[in-house]
């Protein structure tokens, strides 16, 4: 397990390396865009054409149905939009009397959040059947229904708010924690009136969700935490102090160091900066004697951005941990931060003694960091020839 973290951390390194050498390469090559001339849609799928396979969305055989739907889709999501309204009219057969296969509808349902992602501006009246249909599968008996539905749903459009009651019924779901973290995560991302701030009892739910006497998952705490977070930043600055006098209560309570560091990460995106008392409760959780801990607050830090250079002298006590994970995401994220950061790469990079894919991951950084001090030099070369 501890391998696949250090190799994700290690790709998401080479990913931000790439994006920087993707981003420089269209500056050079303004008129080749993404999608442009590349890639078209297939004309057959396994033999079959998009006209087929859509008349097969409607075939007696379930089984032949589903398939349908996962070949509809490697058309591409665009083309798929044109068998939108097939899928959405065999879902919506389904009830208690005349069930449709299960299967079918969660692969359908699975299609339908697809298509609406990618789709640009679809049909008002599509995505008001298809929240008809969401609601109705959220109250579904099988948990696995209600889980992609509700994963789904945000994709709809501002017309998913109308499920909002069947979403905060699947917070309360006593059956599984997965099912309640998947809707408090929800919550948080459809949880807004139209002008843009928090509904009021959308936040009540999740702030429920965030004590430990009425939640016992960290899992689902952590999940309610980053909802509060997103929609506590656009909350009315008046709503915002209790907000954070309720986090303040986590803090004092909660047991677990993971709640812990997300708790000191959502005041601070709530109130909007990065403020010394939180970033040092995170520097503290350093020297955790548990390793995923440790990992835990390395990110916690990276993602406050270069706002967190303070934190750069607790970060490279973490190149030397024992552990190779710590040390991967500390150098990933030292590199992140702050251009500073190279020189203490660079000692990683020439240290022997260092596990092979520590030093990768120092060689990486370095590459990283000369790529944006390259990159804001032209920028800056550039700007002065033009105001000369």
């Amino acid at each position: 397990m501890r391998y696949w973290v250090t190799c994700l951390a290690l790709l998401f390194l080479f990913v931000s390396l790439g994006i920087s050498q993707d981003a420089k390469k269209k500056e050079k090559d303004p008129g080749k865009e993404s999608g442009g001339g590349g890639d078209t849609e297939p004309t057959e799928i396994l033999g079959k054409s998009f006209k087929e396979w859509k008349a097969e969305i409607h075939h007696k055989d379930p089984s032949k149905r589903e398939t349908a739907v996962k070949s509809i889709m490697q058309f591409g999501p665009n083309k798929a939009y044109d068998a939108l309204p097939d899928i959405l009219a065999e879902l919506k057969k389904h009830s208690a009397k005349t069930p449709v296969d299960l299967s079918f509808r969660i692969n359908g349902t699975m299609a339908v959040s697809t298509i609406f992602k990618y789709k640009k501006e679809p049909d008002p009246k599509y995505a008001k059947d298809a929240v008809a249909i969401y609601k109705t599968f959220l109250k579904d008996d099988q948990m696995m229904m209600k889980i992609r539905t509700v994963q789904g749903l945000p994709f709809l459009g501002p017309t998913c708010r109308d499920a909002l009651p069947e979403v905060v019924a699947m917070a309360k779901n006593t059956l599984t924690w997965e099912a309640r973290k998947e809707a408090i995560q929800v919550l948080g991302l459809i949880g807004f009136e139209d002008k843009g701030v928090p509904m009021v009892p959308v936040m009540g739910e999740v702030l429920k969700a965030v004590d430990i006497d009425n939640e016992r998952s960290f899992q689902v705490r952590i999940a309610a935490l980053r909802s509060i977070g997103n929609l506590g930043r656009a909350a009315d600055p008046t709503q915002k102090g209790p907000i954070i006098a309720k986090l303040n209560t986590v803090l004092d309570k909660d047991d677990d160091p993971h709640v812990l560091i997300t708790t000191h990460v959502t005041i601070m995106t709530i109130e909007g900066k990065v403020t010394t008392k939180h970033l040092a409760a995170l520097v503290r959780f350093l020297k955790s004697k548990d390793a995923e801990v440790r990992v835990d607050a390395i990110q916690s830090i990276g993602m406050l951005g270069k706002d967190a250079k303070p934190a750069l002298a607790g970060l490279l006590d973490c190149l030397d941990d024992p552990e190779p994970t710590v040390a991967v995401t500390a150098i990933v994220t030292m590199a992140n931060i702050d251009d500073s950061a190279k020189p203490y790469m660079e000692k990683v990079k020439n240290d022997k003694k260092a596990p092979e894919i520590v030093r990768a991951a120092a060689t990486e950084a370095i590459a990283y960091i000369e790529m944006r001090e390259k990159l804001a030099k032209e920028a800056k070369d550039k700007k002065d020839k033009k105001d000369k």
